[in-house]
């Protein structure tokens, strides 16, 4: 499991916060973007677009690839060390282990 993967990577490093930096979110939105405008679902008014919130923009977030691409694409990321992602050690935030 990936989040598991990344959790141990987390302790192992001594690390505390991870964070995608633009690039990889922006990547990563427009990626979604992408594949839900091959479905109807971007053309709904629904809580899955944001439809619910006035003034929300609206915005599909679920990621409607399917399993094994979204589990794909998270084996990558870890085999590229995390591109796209930022560690860092904090002593303003607490230790994974207290979570």
């Amino acid at each position: 499991d990936s989040i598991a993967e990344c959790l141990n990577y987390i302790r192992t490093h001594n690390y505390n916060t991870i964070e995608p930096n633009l690039e990889a979110e922006n990547a990563w939105a427009n990626h979604v973007n992408e594949v839900s405008n091959m479905t109807l679902y971007p053309t709904v008014k629904s809580w899955y677009t944001g439809a619910n919130i006035e003034g929300k923009p609206r915005m599909f977030m679920p990621y409607a690839g399917g399993l094994n691409v979204y589990r794909q694409k998270c084996k990558e990321i870890v085999a590229d060390d995390y591109q796209g992602f930022s560690f860092a050690k904090s002593s303003s935030t607490p230790s994974i282990e207290a979570l």
